[in-house]
């Protein structure tokens, strides 16, 4: 029951649920990329299939560090525009400029150079800077204490998008490369990278206009909907200020009657007990 909750989330939620689709597609798109960029780098390169092993660690050794040392810069940097432009507004910025950054690896086949290999390693690492305003926008409209679940099936979407992209890969696709490798003698792993490209780009297509049903909210950044915002909140607050007003009026109200029913009682006691008294003295 507590792993299908997520899912249930989602299916309920008009705001998440585009939010989850543009999920999927972005890493459907990452995972295909990094399935096949070993084996098209060596292919490009020339490397294959009588490179040496000093030829293929320096490979391996441009592909890892360049991407993993320069692209703290870009998640510094995004966060800081997410914060001064607004989430959303930047996310639909972003996702065309990364898709664009996808189709510098097609470059690699023009100029075939280790000098350049970590140019394309770069860019494509850039590719993930979109999860920091996507991150953002799904935590901020969770419903109130449910953002664990909000991000847990966001993240659930993005492996099975991880599951899916390698299927693809080594079932379809694999037999797709072999078939004009051996039949027609070309190599069409660069195919891959407009191809995804165009994915990528396709997650835009859910966060264009407003959720089904409502708004984004003030998460989005966007100043109309930051001002829509707050005047409902403040027409909340006079509501919530009216209602405590009230209450406070009748625990006072009900207060001033206890007390003059207390009054009454006592007052009923005094004279009884001076009847009493009387009474007594006639005796």
């Amino acid at each position: 029951q507590e792993f299908i909750k997520p899912i249930v989330l989602v299916a309920h939620h008009s705001r998440l649920r585009p939010l989850c689709v543009s999920a999927f597609l972005l890493a459907f798109s990452g995972t295909l990329v990094m399935a096949v960029g070993g084996t098209y780098y060596n292919q490009s390169l020339g490397l294959l299939p009588y490179g040496t092993s000093q030829e293929f660690q320096e490979v391996q050794l441009l592909t890892m560090l360049p991407g993993q040392l320069l692209v703290l810069p870009g998640y510094a940097l995004t966060a800081y525009l997410a914060k001064s432009g607004g989430t959303l507004k930047l996310m639909r910025q972003l996702i065309p400029v990364t898709s664009l950054l996808l189709l510098l690896g097609i470059l690699l086949k023009l100029f075939p150079h280790l000098w350049f290999l970590p140019v394309v390693v770069i860019a494509e690492s850039y590719t993930g800077l979109t999860n920091v305003p996507l991150m953002r926008l799904v935590a901020g409209v969770a419903p109130p204490g449910r953002t664990g679940e909000a991000l847990s099936a966001c993240g659930v979407s993005m492996q099975m998008a991880g599951f899916v992209g390698n299927l693809v890969v080594a079932g379809p696709g694999q037999t797709v490369v072999n078939w004009t490798r051996h039949h027609l003698k070309w190599r069409i792993l660069w195919v891959y990278y407009p191809l995804c490209a165009l994915i990528h780009l396709a997650a835009i297509l859910p966060i264009l206009g407003n959720p089904k049903g409502g708004r984004w909210g003030s998460v989005s950044g966007l100043a109309e909907e930051q001002a829509v915002t707050t005047v409902e909140v403040a027409i909340v607050a006079n509501r919530w200020r009216r209602i405590a007003h009230d209450r406070s009026e009748s625990r006072r109200k009900a207060g001033e009657r206890a007390t003059d029913s207390s009054d009454v009682d006592s007052t009923d006691n005094s004279s009884y007990s001076d009847t009493s008294t009387s009474s007594d003295i006639c005796e």
